[in-house]
């Protein structure tokens, strides 16, 4: 049985060295694909994009194996895109842009990495999905008693 969570990791030796083309590749599938995120990406420059993906690619990556971590990052993720106006829907758009972009740029893709990847893609889509929904949420605040729900 193959280790998707190593293969994964193994992956980002080709993965980062190569950040701006991946970006690159990614942000042009992505609009393409939806043009309504034109005004959130042009909020950011191409190159700080770039750091962006590169960061949270290589701390999702390596925190495959440990969960609790890993669903913090993503849904630290999530209520960010939300406070940006992504919607959910478009998390999808996004993931299967980046699948597009890896398979472009990283060099001997194979089966093997297109299910390790489509996995990891999976794991990203529910928590970030979950970060966005928990974006929405506000605390309620009830007269009469602190934060902490004491009298």
């Amino acid at each position: 049985m193959i280790d998707r969570t190593e293969v994964a990791k193994n992956s980002l030796a080709h993965i980062l060295p190569n950040i701006d083309r991946v970006s690159e590749r990614f942000y042009a599938t992505l609009l393409a694909r939806d043009h309504s995120l034109r005004p959130i990406l042009d909020r950011v420059d191409a190159r700080a994009r770039s750091v962006v993906l590169r960061n949270g690619l290589a701390a999702i990556v390596a925190n495959l194996d440990r969960p609790l971590v890993l669903e913090s990052i993503l849904h630290e993720i999530g209520r960010i895109h939300h406070r940006l106006g992504v919607r959910r829907d478009q998390i999808g758009i996004a993931l299967d842009s980046l699948l597009y972009a890896l398979r472009e740029v990283v060099p001997n893709w194979d089966a093997t990495l297109e299910e390790a990847w489509i996995e990891v893609a999976a794991v990203m889509m529910e928590h970030i999905e979950r970060g966005m929904v928990s974006g929405r949420l506000r605390p309620v605040h009830v007269a009469g008693q602190d934060n902490a729900g004491a009298n």
